[in-house]
């Protein structure tokens, strides 16, 4: 009997390694998120370029007088937030099984648990003998590469980003309510 709980055991961590907890875009229920987009200069690269957070909400600000230094959401506090979009989910996938996008689109890359890049088109390449994705960034049009470090797969988020900016109504609601 003692031997049926050890390998039970290992059996449940083996999928929890396998199988990570999924990230706020691959929550079940809706498939409404919010991108959050912030600058900043990747390590080992330049220049400067966007990344982004996904949430499903935002929770409340750092600062009641300026949206931008810190936002709160259901996944934690993000800091430097220029910008927030309403996008849906349309499809997910990984690098692995769709290794360039099929077409001009917007996808959401998140290459590691830091980095994650909303992205026109992507492809896999290989960057000074090292594996990486180059992307077109959705943001600024722009071609990036990014190294990849540790895990060579990633998921990959098909969305469809739905209106303008939407950072100050939303800072704007969270006012009136608080």
């Amino acid at each position: 009997m003692r031997h049926c709980g050890i390998v039970l055991a290992v059996a449940i961590a083996m999928a929890l390694l396998l199988h990570p907890a999924p990230s706020s875009l691959a929550a079940e229920g809706s498939s409404d998120r919010l991108i959050l987009y912030f600058r900043l200069v990747p390590p080992d690269a330049s220049p400067e370029r966007y990344f982004c957070a996904i949430a499903s909400e935002v929770t409340s600000f750092n600062d009641s007088s300026n949206p931008r230094s810190g936002v709160m959401t259901d996944v934690g506090m993000r800091y430097g937030i220029t910008e927030i979009y309403r996008a849906k989910l349309l499809s997910r996938t990984t690098s692995q099984l769709q290794p360039s996008s099929p077409a001009d689109g917007a996808y959401v890359l998140t290459i590691d648990p830091l980095f994650t890049v909303c992205a026109r088109s992507y492809a896999m390449k290989s960057y000074r003998g090292k594996p990486a994705v180059g992307y077109v960034d959705l943001r600024d049009g722009k071609s990036y590469d990014f190294v990849l470090r540790g895990t060579r797969t990633f998921d990959v988020y098909a969305v469809e980003v739905a209106g303008g900016n939407a950072l100050e109504d939303i800072w704007n609601e969270w006012k009136k309510s608080h």
